[in-house]
């Protein structure tokens, strides 16, 4: 067993490292730790721009929820460059809203998928934060077995995500990050979780 604090890094070495489904999280003393908070699958740094990265591994139905956080950088090209979530890799039977409050202007609007980040290169060319939400297990019939995303991502100011996946058959076994304009920048660092119920 892996001597994981909460943070994923391994008390011995000091470092970070990917956990298995198998691993435990354990406090400093290498007592297990019961319930609660979140296990870290993989992090993710970008060494150069990159037009996708998938996570692996995974089984939404018995995880049930994962998070997704991070910073995106932006990348080599102007303009504003977009950060998709793809479960499986699809883009099918994805829908989405956003909204978005900047001073006294509201902005929002349907999406086709689930909207992870946007960067530009106005201003400071500043990192999306991120802090994405995936409830992947299937439950129920009908519409209650609609895996849902919820993200709250802050570039100039805070823009609120919602989105499902209208997919009742397929168990949810990776996460893939693509841009789908632009590319994701070099710098980018971004942390999947999976929660601890």
């Amino acid at each position: 067993m892996a001597n994981l604090v909460p943070s994923g890094i391994d008390i011995t070495t000091g470092q970070s490292q990917k956990v298995s489904s198998a691993d435990n999280l354990v406090n400093s003393s290498g007592t297990p730790l019961a319930v609660g908070g979140l296990q870290l699958i993989e992090r993710k740094e970008f060494l150069s721009d990159t037009a996708s990265y998938t996570f692996t591994g995974l089984d939404g139905d018995t995880d049930e929820e994962y998070v997704i956080q991070g910073s995106v950088m932006h990348g080599t090209g102007a303009g504003n460059h977009q950060v998709y979530v793809r479960p499986n890799g699809l883009s099918t039977n994805l829908s989405g809203f956003y909204g978005q409050l900047a001073g006294a202007v509201y902005s929002g609007g349907p999406l086709t998928g689930w909207w992870l980040a946007v960067t530009t290169t106005s201003g400071l060319d500043l990192p999306a934060h991120v802090d994405a939400h995936v409830y992947a297990k299937r439950t129920g019939g009908g519409p209650n077995r609609q895996r849902m995303f919820r993200n709250n991502m802050v570039l100039a100011a805070p823009l609120l995500v919602n989105g499902t996946w209208n997919e009742t058959v397929t168990n949810i076994t990776s996460l893939q990050i693509i841009a789908t304009i632009g590319v994701i920048g070099v710098g980018t660092e971004l942390s999947l979780y999976k929660v601890i119920k």
